[in-house]
């Protein structure tokens, strides 16, 4: 509840559901060949955040956090994206916890990679 945070702050989406993921620009074959939790869909899903929402920077996060492992990937394992004007940035992470721990750690990492990408931008 930021006033003037519509000067930086184009617009999100959450999609859960890989119907959205595919409505937002993921490609399906993406997931199908990689999985909902991959490095490439992150990437994808960064891309798409970036061309719906016209902005300089986009950012996304897929990952499990449970309470149960998704086809094998075990819960605290997230992928962020970041895609800006000097190209594509990606990171995998795993967190220990319970599910709020888990995406609450996943937000702050994806912000933090966010500020050190920024950061590296500006040298």
């Amino acid at each position: 509840d930021t006033p003037g945070a519509s000067n930086f702050f184009c617009g999100s989406a959450i999609a859960y559901l890989n119907r959205v993921k595919v409505e937002l620009g993921v490609r399906e074959t993406t997931i199908n060949q990689f999985g909902v939790v991959s490095k490439e869909v992150a990437v994808e899903m960064a891309h798409c955040a970036r061309e719906t929402f016209r902005c300089d920077w986009g950012i996304s996060t897929t990952g499990v956090a449970g309470p149960a492992d998704v086809d094998g990937i075990p819960v605290g394992t997230a992928y962020i994206a970041i895609e800006g004007p000097s190209g594509i940035f990606s990171k995998e992470i795993s967190w220990p916890g319970e599910r709020r721990q888990i995406k609450e750690r996943v937000a702050n990492s994806a912000l933090m990679l966010l500020f050190k990408t920024l950061k590296k931008s500006d040298k």
